[in-house]
């Protein structure tokens, strides 16, 4: 399937997208490397990315079995662990909790609301 295709079937779909940049730190020869002296990172390689909104556990299984790490935020419907569903409903302001199953890792903490 050629990309155009993929990424209109993407749009069509329900899915909450959103547009992303990062900047990978580059500091060789490149005719296309951006330099932007307000960042942390000054000079490297602009990229744009078309995000899914959301995380799951099983979808941060799936990519780190592909050797792709991710660090997210996900919603208490996207699958958390049952006990942790549990554990959340005891969490004071400023407490936290976590669940590990091999290097997949989910921690919820109470701020003004669950996270």
């Amino acid at each position: 399937m050629p990309l155009y295709e993929y990424f209109v079937l993407k749009f069509r779909s329900k899915l909450e997208l959103s547009l992303d940049e990062a900047m990978i730190p580059w500091q060789g020869r490149l005719t296309f490397r951006t330099y932007n002296p307000g960042k942390i990172t000054k000079c490297g390689v602009l990229v744009r990315m078309v995000c899914e909104a959301y995380n799951s556990v099983r979808l941060a299984q799936a990519l780190l079995d592909r050797n792709v790490r991710v660090c997210s935020t996900m919603r208490a419907n996207q699958g958390i662990p049952h006990d942790l569903e549990q554990e959340d409903k005891c969490l004071k302001k400023g407490q936290s909790a976590l669940q590990r199953k091999g290097d997949v890792v989910v921690k919820v903490w109470n701020d003004k609301r669950l996270v």
